[in-house]
Formats: C-alpha cells, structure tokens, sequence
C-alpha cells in the first residue's frame, strides 16, 4: 500500500500496522468513539425531537479496560444539551456487552424506548399514560443491541440496523445524486452530529464544557 498517501497531511512515519488496522483507535484519525458510534444514536435523538444543533456539551472518561495502546477512551459518558430544554446522555462501553435499547427517551408522560417500540407511562407525572403505547415497528426491524425488534430473530448482536422502511440509506443516496432529489439524510443532518462529536471529544480532552454558537458555527469552551 501507499502508506504516505495514506497519511496524507500528517506528519511522515514509519509504517505501524496498527495504525492502518486499527486507525480508530488513534486521535490523528477519529474524534472516537462519539463520532464512531454516538453519531448513529445522537442522530435519532435530535431527529426524534427536532431540534438538531446542541447547546453545549461536557464529556468525562478514559481507557479503564483495554490497555492496547489506543488513544481513545473505552469508557465515556457525555452529556449534551439541547436549545428546547432537554439533554441526550451517550455512554460508551466497551468494556461491557450487556445489551440495552438503542435510545431511551424520558418524558413528563413516560417512557419510550426503540427495542419495544412501546411507550410506558412509568416515570411520567400526573400526565402520564394509563396505558402501554406500541408503535407498529417496520418488518424486519433489526436493532444494533439485540438483533430483531421481533424477538424471535437468530440476528447476533451487533448487526446493523435496517429499519429504513424498504430503502437502503446508501441506495436513498446514490438515486439522489442521479436524480438531483435532496436524499432522506441531507449534508445538514451530517452536519448536526458531527457537531456534537466534535464537541464531545473537545469536552474530553480538554476536561471542559464545550459550547456550540450557532451564529458564527463555532465551538468553543464556555
């Protein structure tokens, strides 16, 4: 391989194969693993509640389990806030399987989480539903935390979501560039993530809370 084209403006170094297999452990490379991993769920969040660009963004952690010599934590918490008056809390953990719901969101009236696909009124206040509410999930619903939405499919965990109602995200985007349609994820949806990654791994690694103008599109701490 080409491997100073492959580090195109870094600084030249010998070839370390571990950089080239393992390149997302390593800050020349990803903001970790909120940019890896969170991206996917933040997403759901600020799609769910519609509101895109955060507020500010603090972010604590560390390397606790895997002492391989990644630069990256395996282990983080960040909490980010949001201008309608709520936070999206992401956790990494690397260092533990247990499986869980891909997002959990917490209202005044409940609880709703995306494995079941329900709506519960526990921890709701007065307002709080009397009664279960199950959204019809797609077919073939797969989630990244336990495989089928279903519970009765043999998907191992980890496998990758396909809740996308019969259009596969990178056909969605290779019939946009054909027909000029604006695809279903636009550049500003990538965009509002990346922000929040950013601001994350800016938050760890500086040990401050990060804050987001959206004036002048610029972060900062604050």
């Amino acid at each position: 391989m080409d491997w100073d084209q492959y580090l195109m403006f870094l600084p030249k170094e010998p070839f370390r194969p571990e950089r080239l297999r393992r390149w997302h452990f390593y800050k020349d490379f990803t903001v970790g693993t909120p940019g890896l991993l969170g991206a996917h769920l933040i997403d759901v969040a600020i799609w769910f509640m519609d509101d895109p660009l955060p507020v500010s963004a603090v972010a604590n952690g560390g390397v606790y389990v895997w002492k391989d010599g990644r630069e990256h934590a395996d282990t983080l918490d960040c909490v980010i806030e949001y201008p309608k008056g709520f936070i999206v809390q992401y956790s990494t953990r690397l260092g533990n399987k247990h499986a869980v719901p891909e997002a959990i969101f917490y209202g005044t009236k409940g609880t709703f989480d995306t494995e079941s696909w329900t709506a519960r009124g526990e921890g709701g206040g007065t307002e709080a539903l009397a009664e279960p509410v199950t959204v019809p999930a797609p077919a073939r619903a797969v989630t990244a935390a336990y495989g089928s939405s279903g519970g009765d499919s043999t998907a191992s965990p980890g496998q990758l979501d396909a809740r996308v109602g019969g259009e596969g995200h990178v056909r969605n985007w290779i019939e946009s560039v054909r027909s000029r349609q604006t695809p279903t994820a636009p550049i500003e949806v990538g965009y509002a993530h990346s922000v929040v990654s950013i601001m994350c791994f800016k938050s760890w690694q500086s040990g401050q809370r990060q804050v987001y103008d959206a004036a002048r599109r610029e972060i900062h701490a604050g």
